[in-house]
This record gives structure tokens, sequence and C-alpha cells, in this order.
């Protein structure tokens, strides 16, 4: 019995195309290694230098400062106000506390009547036993009495003391020696400048002299008599 192969089985019609195949498989490898290209792998490294970027930098330019704007012109100062100083050549004295609310309206105790020729105010005194004195400083002895009544004189011409504007505008300033007279009535009489500073301060020192209220007169022997004061009143600007 003859043995015969199936003709989808047999083998040997397609080893031939296998083999092509195989052929051109590895002549398409061979192909691909020698076209293929290689790249070496690159690295960077980066160093940045502060001072070589400094050097790449423009100069600095400082910003032009306009010069500042001329100052204003001085205004011109007002006249200081001023300060009336009373000084004393005699002694300094402390501070006394006294009450002079009554002092304008205080009665003048009038002396008795004398005859011209036996009248003592023709020559005012300096001083006498019972210098005179305010009311509110009838307490004490003569001398503490003539103390505080001083002081009065002090207090009552800073208030009534008018600082003329042109003598501030001026700018004058000193010490008035001012005499008057307290009289057997007790009024402040007979005002007049012994050393001056000026006309505008002169005038000033004796218009607030005068308006020094009555005091009750001093007495000598036991008769109203009149005294002879000096005043020295200092001004001064502040």
């Amino acid at each position: 019995m003859e043995n015969r192969k199936n003709d989808k089985a047999n083998l040997e019609k397609v080893k031939h195309v296998f083999r092509g195949i195989g052929y051109v498989s590895i002549i398409g490898l061979v192909f691909l290694t020698f076209t293929l290209k290689t790249y070496d792998k690159v690295s960077y490294d980066f160093k940045v230098s502060i001072d070589e970027i400094q050097e790449d930098l423009p100069p600095l330019i400082a910003p032009v400062v306009p010069p500042p704007p001329p100052p204003p012109p001085p205004q011109q100062k007002k006249p200081q106000e001023p300060e009336l100083e009373i000084v004393e050549d005699d002694v300094e004295v402390e501070e006394e506390q006294f009450d002079d609310e009554d002092e304008e309206d205080m009665e003048i105790e009038e002396g008795p009547e004398e005859d011209d020729s036996e009248e003592l105010d023709a020559v005012p005194l300096t001083f006498v036993k019972n210098m005179p004195h305010y009311k509110s400083c009838a307490s004490g002895n003569n001398s503490e009495r003539d103390r505080c009544t001083r002081q009065m004189f002090d207090k009552k011409i800073r208030e009534a003391f008018v600082y003329p504007d042109i003598a501030q505008e001026m700018g004058l300033e000193g010490i008035v020696y001012v005499q008057f007279v307290v009289s057997s009535t007790g009024k402040v009489e007979k005002v007049k400048v012994i050393k001056g500073v000026h006309k505008h301060l002169n005038d000033a020192a004796i218009k607030a002299v005068q308006k020094l209220p009555p005091l009750i007169p001093g007495k000598q022997l036991d008769k109203p008599v009149s005294l002879l004061y000096t005043v020295p009143v200092k001004i001064v600007l502040d």
C-alpha cells in the first residue's frame, strides 16, 4: 500500500518561503545595526559667580537731589511783655501776707489844724517813730509796718504800670528812681523822677506811683507829718 501525504501537511512546498523570511530578517537587523546612531550622555555644570554678575551690572548713579528752597524771611518779632520789678536799696525782706481789698475805700485820719508857723510839713522827714502804713499792714511794730507798706508799694506799682508801646519797640529798659511824699493826710504827692532812663519810661513810672492809694499818715510826737520816699523802679523786657 502506497503511503501518500496530504498536500496541506507537506512542508516541503513552503520551506523556501520561511527560509526567505529568515534571510530578510537577518539582513534587516544587520542593516539597522549599522545605521542606528548612538549619542553620549551630556551633563551640564552651571556655576554662577556673584562677582561676575556684579561686574556686568551698570554702575549705580546717585539721584540728583535738588537744593532746598531758601528759608522764608524772618518774621518781625513782636515786642515782648515787660517785666516790672521794684528794687529795694536797703535790706532784703521776707514776703508777708496781707489783705489790701479795702485800701481804696479807707478813711483817712485827718490831722488837727495847725498854724502855718508850726507846720511840720515844711521839710518832709525820712523816718519817724510811727511810719505811714496801709490798713492791712497795721499789725506788728513800726519796722514791720514800714516793711509791709513798701511791699505794698511794689505790688501797687506793678499793677498800675503801663509799658509804653513806643518804649517796647525801642527796646528801652532800666531803673527809674522815683521820689514822692506821703503827706500828713496820707496822700501820695509831689511825685518826680530824680534819676531816669528815658522820657517814656520816666513818665510811665510817675503815672504808676501817682496811682498809689492813700495811707495812714506817719506821726512824730503824736502829730501827723509828711514822709519822703524814694522808690527804684526796675523796668526790663522779657
